[in-house]
This record gives C-alpha cells, sequence and structure tokens, in this order.
C-alpha cells in the first residue's frame, strides 16, 4: 500500500481514534514505532500541561508530524527534538510563572498583614484614648466643681508663679508695692525654705514633685550619673530633656491623670515628654522673651472654652536670677527688673479681676531660691588644696562635688584636701583666713537636713558625687589660673546653691484666691510642701512625696522668732507682726560670732535694705492692735 492510500484512509473516518487497535499486516512496523513514539511524546506533555491551549498547541504538532510521516527518518528526529526542547521551555515557564506567583501572594500577603497590624494598633489607640476619656470624666464628676463668673462656667484654677531668684527681702512698698500688699495682708510665710543644693532646676523640679532632689533624680544643675555613664547639664537640650533624669510625678501628670487640663510656660522639665499624660500645653523656654508676652499667654488661657480650658498654669519667670548674678543682689538695675516683675503679677491679677475670676482663680508666686553678693575678698582657691588635675568630674556650683579619675581613689583626694587643710593651718598665709568659710564632706557625712547623702538621702544616691565642697554663703571656689583669666575680677555678682537654710538662700511664698486665707501668715515651711499645697488648692489627689503637711500649712504663732545667724547679723522679730509677717532686724554683733571686716559692707546694706523696708510698711499694714 502507498503511504497516500494510508492517510487518505485516515482521513475516511474522522470519529476513528488513531490510538486505536490496527492490524500489523498492513501498516508498515517501522511507520507504526514512530507513530507510538510520537503518541508517547503527546501523553507526557498533556500529562505535564493542565492547561488546553498548551495542549492543543502541542496536538497541532503532532498532528502535523502524522501528516508527514512519510517524510525520512531524520526529518522525524527533528521533529522528536523539537518537541523536547518544547517541554523543556513549557518547564521553564511554568517554573518563571510559579515564581512569580509565589512572589505577588507573598507581598499581598505581607500588605494583608501590615492593614491588619495597622488597624489593630489604631484601634487599641482609640481605646486608650476613649478609656483616658471615660476615667477623666469619672475624675471630672467626682473632684472638679463647676463655677461661674457671671458669664461663663468655669472649673477651679490655680496659676503657679515662679520668680526665679527672688529673695522676700526684695519686696518693698515702694519698688514691688503689689506683691508686698500680698505678702501683708493676703496668705504668705516670713520665707520658705529651698531643697539643697539651692540651685534652680533641682528646686522647680522639687516645687512640681515634692520630692527631694535626691528622691527625683535632677540633684543639680549638673552632674554625673555612673549607670548611664553620662553627665546631665541643663544647659544641652538634647541631654538634659531625656525622660531616663526624670523621675516622681510631676504637677502637670499629677492634673492630667485627674482629668484637668495642664499649661505649662517654660517650667524647666516640662519639655520632656511625659507619654500619655502629657500636658495640654507646653511653652518651650525663651530666655528673652517679654514679661508682657508671658502676662498675655497666660490670661489668654484663661479665655479659652471650658473644655480646653487650663486649669492648672504654670509660668516661669526668670528675670531675678539673670540680674542677680550679672548685678548681685541690690542697686539700680536690680530695683528696675523687681518694679517689672511685680507689674507683670500686677497684670496678671488685674486681668482676673477684669474678668471677674477672683472667685474662682487662686495665684501662688514662689521663688526657688535667694541670691548671695560675691566678692573678691572672699574667694577659695582649689588648687591650694587638691590636685585638681585628678577631679574627672566636677557636679554641681558654686559648691563642688569631686568624683575622681580611675585611678585615683575618692581616699586619696580627700586625704589630700585634709592635708592641705592641715599644712595651711600649721603654716599660716591667706588661704588660712578662709577655712572657717568651707566645709569638706564624704557624701555620707553630709548634714542630715540637707537630704542629699547620708541616711536621709534618697534613692539617686549614685549621681551624687562622693566628695563635696560647701562653701559659706558669699564665698566661691575657683583656681588661680581662673582668676587671672578674669583680670582678677570674680564673675558671677550673685550666687546661689549654699546651704539651703541660710538667710540669703530663703525663697517666697505668697498666695491669693479662694482656697487662700487672707491674712493668714503661715510658719516657714520646706518648698516639699507646695506639691501638696497646689493638689489641694485643686481637690485633686496627688502622688506619694516628701511633704509632711498635706497641704495643710501652720499658723504662725504670735510669739514667733527668727533666730538665724550669718556673721553677727542677728535675726529676730522684737515686735511680733503676725498679720505682716515682717521681720525686724538687729545688726548686732553676737558675742559668739566673729565680725568678717571683708563682709561687713554688704551685710551693713542688707540690713540698711531691710530696715528701710520696714519703715516703709507703716501702720496701714499693720491691721493687728496687739502689735
Amino acid at each position: 500500500m502507498e503511504k497516500t492510500d494510508f492517510i487518505a484512509d485516515l482521513r475516511e473516518d474522522d470519529s476513528e481514534d488513531i490510538t486505536g487497535d490496527y492490524d500489523v499486516h498492513d501498516f508498515d512496523k517501522n511507520i507504526l514505532s514512530r507513530h507510538d513514539t510520537v503518541e508517547r511524546l503527546i501523553v507526557d506533555a498533556t500529562k505535564k500541561s493542565d492547561s488546553r491551549g498548551r495542549y492543543n498547541k502541542l496536538n497541532s504538532r503532532s498532528t502535523f508530524a502524522l501528516n508527514n510521516i512519510d517524510d525520512d527518518e531524520d526529518e522525524d528526529e527533528d521533529e522528536e527534538l523539537d518537541a523536547e526542547a518544547h517541554l523543556k521551555y513549557l518547564r521553564k515557564k511554568r517554573r518563571r510563572w510559579n515564581f512569580i506567583k509565589g512572589f505577588f501572594f507573598y507581598l499581598l500577603f505581607s500588605l494583608v498583614l501590615a492593614i491588619i497590624g495597622g488597624a489593630i494598633y489604631v484601634g487599641v489607640m482609640k481605646f486608650d484614648k476613649i478609656k483616658d476619656k471615660i476615667l477623666k470624666g469619672s475624675s471630672k464628676s467626682s473632684s472638679k466643681i463647676l463655677l461661674t463668673n457671671g458669664t461663663h462656667e468655669f472649673y477651679s484654677t490655680t496659676i503657679l508663679i515662679s520668680l526665679d531668684g527672688f529673695r522676700p527681702a526684695y519686696l518693698s512698698p515702694e519698688i514691688t508695692p503689689t506683691m508686698h500688699g500680698l505678702f501683708s495682708s493676703g496668705f504668705s510665710t516670713p520665707f520658705m525654705y529651698p531643697s539643697f543644693p539651692s540651685v534652680t532646676f533641682p528646686n522647680h523640679y522639687t516645687i512640681v514633685t515634692g520630692l527631694y532632689p535626691s528622691s527625683h533624680g535632677i540633684v543639680g544643675n549638673t552632674f554625673w550619673d555612673p549607670e548611664f555613664e553620662e553627665g546631665f547639664n541643663y544647659h544641652d537640650p538634647k541631654v538634659s530633656l531625656d525622660p531616663k533624669w526624670w523621675k516622681g510625678e510631676p504637677l502637670w501628670v499629677t492634673a492630667t491623670k485627674n482629668g484637668l487640663n495642664a499649661a505649662v510656660h517654660m517650667w524647666p522639665g516640662s519639655e520632656v515628654s511625659w507619654g500619655r499624660y502629657q500636658p495640654n500645653i507646653v511653652d518651650k523656654f525663651n530666655q528673652t522673651e517679654t514679661l508682657d508676652k508671658k502676662v498675655s499667654r497666660v490670661l489668654g488661657w484663661l479665655d479659652f472654652e471650658i473644655d480646653s480650658r487650663p486649669e492648672i498654669i504654670f509660668c516661669y519667670v526668670p528675670t531675678i536670677d539673670s540680674l542677680g548674678h550679672k548685678y548681685g543682689i541690690e542697686g539700680p538695675e536690680i530695683n528696675i527688673g523687681l518694679s517689672q516683675v511685680d507689674g507683670m503679677v500686677s497684670s496678671i491679677l488685674n486681668g482676673i479681676n477684669d474678668r471677674n475670676l477672683t472667685s474662682v482663680v487662686n495665684v501662688v508666686i514662689v521663688s526657688d531660691h535667694g541670691m548671695a553678693p560675691t566678692s573678691n575678698e572672699r574667694l577659695i582657691f582649689l588648687d591650694d588644696f587638691l590636685t585638681v588635675e585628678d577631679i574627672e568630674h566636677n557636679d554641681g556650683w558654686p559648691l563642688y562635688g569631686l568624683r575622681p579619675h580611675a585611678n585615683v581613689s575618692t581616699k586619696e583626694v580627700f586625704a589630700e584636701i585634709k592635708a592641705s587643710r592641715a599644712d595651711v593651718t600649721e603654716h599660716g598665709g591667706e588661704a588660712k583666713d578662709n577655712l572657717d568659710h568651707w566645709k569638706v564632706y564624704f557624701k555620707d557625712d553630709l548634714p542630715v537636713e540637707y537630704h542629699f547623702g547620708g541616711p536621709s538621702g534618697g534613692m539617686y544616691q549614685d549621681r551624687i558625687a562622693p566628695i563635696w565642697l560647701v562653701p559659706e554663703a558669699g564665698w566661691a571656689f575657683t583656681t588661680h589660673e581662673k582668676f587671672e583669666t578674669n583680670n582678677y575680677d570674680f564673675r558671677p555678682k550673685g550666687l546661689h546653691g549654699f546651704n539651703n537654710t541660710h538667710p540669703l538662700m530663703r525663697s517666697l511664698f505668697i498666695a491669693k484666691g479662694p482656697h487662700f486665707e487672707s491674712d493668714f501668715k503661715a510658719e516657714p515651711f520646706y518648698n516639699v510642701e507646695i506639691y501638696d499645697i497646689i493638689c489641694a488648692s485643686l481637690n485633686i489627689t496627688g502622688a506619694p512625696n516628701n511633704g509632711t503637711l498635706n497641704g495643710e500649712l501652720i499658723q504662725l504663732p504670735q510669739d514667733w522668732i527668727d533666730e538665724a545667724e550669718w556673721h553677727g547679723i542677728e535675726i529676730k522679730n522684737d515686735e511680733v507682726l503676725p498679720t505682716t509677717a515682717v521681720l525686724t532686724f538687729s545688726t548686732t554683733i553676737s558675742p559668739s560670732a566673729p565680725k568678717h571686716t571683708s563682709m561687713q559692707p554688704e551685710l551693713d546694706s542688707i540690713s540698711d535694705e531691710i530696715n528701710r523696708w520696714l519703715d516703709a510698711v507703716g501702720e496701714s499694714d499693720r491691721k493687728n492692735d496687739d502689735i
């Protein structure tokens, strides 16, 4: 049979299965062998492809092979190789497609997971906010009393103003008439004790936490932390605003926890991140901001709508401290600054009065410390008593906390200082005259009343240097090199940081408002009590602290006498003035106190200033007939 006849017979029946049973006697065995080979290729290709399109293409190729089985054996072998190549192509294409599908599947899966995770996070955050609002709402309903000024509703509000470096002795009817009037007829105390050391950052944070510096962690304006192996420096916000330094609970956090709105204007520590209890408004520190802008800021907050209006306001005023460092504790520059600050206080009080809020708003005016005059005659040269190069870190100023290098022991440095003092005592010299005006302590031997080191210190003892040099108020440490560099003129002209109970370090406390009884004169107290006083004024519950009076100050006794002495200046109240809490000062030299001529001009000036103030008080301020 011819090959053409074979093809024709195949076409006669289109429905005939070409893989059926054929009579081998009617066909060429070689042709059938090749036919079987092609069919096996078709079957294999069909098994490896689940796509009908691919099968059709392969079937088309096999049909072509059948239609051309009359080609010679070489052409059939080419067709077989072409089919194998196509199968390899199909496998490669499948692998590529599987990879692409897998890549996009995992990409889509990751995207879905991210969306779900984000949705969960947002939901949790919203739940926390809702929970906080519920908690705050319950707190508002339980502790906040709704008041009115006649036209608008208000919650009880307290404004806390800090006049940095303001000594109580600065008050006078001529220069500070507004604050002098508050001091004389309002709620006040003769003076308030700052915390040790009597410097700005520790005391401002003590005021708002009720904790001593060694308990809240800010133990100085500058200090070294051996755990962090890092130094705190209040001049460097990148370091000082790290929350790791600031412990305890400041008033703005307490207020927020109790459902109150809080606004803070430049208070030290307020720019730290406080997490979920962040105060509503925080103004960053600006040394050049005018007093008028401070007034506008504080009064502007009182004009907010009730839901966003701050119920506790903090305002920091650095004016007097800056002037005191530059000019000392008296002079025309100081008087001008005092008058301007008094005008600022007057403007705030007038603004409260204009808004008819005197029965709603409490105003509390405090200072963080006093100020002492310096002199070129009252200097202690460190390099006369120790090897300065042995000291790695100096903590604090004007007192010095010494941390020796690792290769120098604390005991070695302390022994050197003591030996130098003994040598000066034996051989005399200019340094001998100064020995009585400074002391050296191991940290554990610091006076108990400091609450700084020793058994009465707080939990942040490691931040307190192991050795302390503590000068008497009005004296300062320096080195011969620094003194020469400054042309033998010591600066600054005013300093603080000394013994916190010293008369020149005393701070101010005056209050006015519905929570504070007029004509109430309180016994002097430590500034750790202010935290509870502010909480009581707002009817909120505070955090545990070092205060002991629970916000209730003790009334000044009729026979109260201030027995403090300093270089022969005896401070006493010969005529007790309970309604004014004004003290008389005597310049009588105490027999037990030697006269130091280098200090006497400043002391006489201080005494004259106080006596001028007392004379100016007049009978109008003395409302008690028994005086």
